[in-house]
């Protein structure tokens, strides 16, 4: 076979490739959307689902307890860079519309001592509570498919679902989401 003739069925091969991995791709995303639909249609990822961690103190705290108030609900850890960059705007908006029934809870996916250092370092005005496994799942449960950090769900005041949002927050953005609810 000529050289010509054996780069051109190269490149043909290789478009044929790209061309496969590109519908793959495209098919898998459409799949991912329709799943993550079904799942939000779910009752169970609706609504604020009835869980229990400890704080940093060891009490427990139950979800309930925010019932009736807009809540953030924010998974994270020390060593993810986005969850700590947000994290001073979570105490700047708790101080601004806690009043107004806002109430923001971090639920750390981290060892304890490493928390409690970066909590009192920043100062964090709202709860933060341990989960290790337990908090993976639960993230999980509410569309958190990936288990990627950090992971937020916005609750309305009668516990349900108002937002979802896989990686960091924005200000703008966050403000835009909760002060309708508040």
């Amino acid at each position: 076979m000529s050289t010509g003739k054996t780069i051109f069925f190269t490149v043909l091969l290789g478009a044929l490739i790209v061309g496969a991995m590109l519908s793959i791709h495209e098919w898998q995303t459409r799949k991912d959307a329709a799943t993550l639909g079904a799942a939000m249609s779910s009752p169970s990822r609706n609504t604020l689902p009835d869980f229990s961690l400890p704080d940093l103190n060891a009490r427990l705290h139950r979800s309930g307890e925010w019932l009736g108030k807009v809540l953030v609900l924010n998974f994270w850890a020390t060593w993810c860079p986005p969850c700590r960059k947000e994290m001073p705007v979570f105490i700047a908006l708790q101080d601004e519309f806690g009043d107004k029934g806002l109430q923001f809870v971090g639920i750390a996916i981290d060892e304890k001592s490493k928390v409690r250092e970066f909590v009192d370092f920043l100062g964090v005005n709202y709860p933060i509570l341990l989960g290790e496994n337990d908090a993976v799942q639960l993230s999980h449960d509410l569309g958190n498919r990936f288990r990627g950090l950090p992971f937020t769900v916005i609750f309305d005041r009668t516990g349900r679902v108002s937002h979802i949002q896989a990686g960091e927050l924005q200000r703008s953005a966050l403000e835009a989401k909760i002060k309708p609810l508040l």
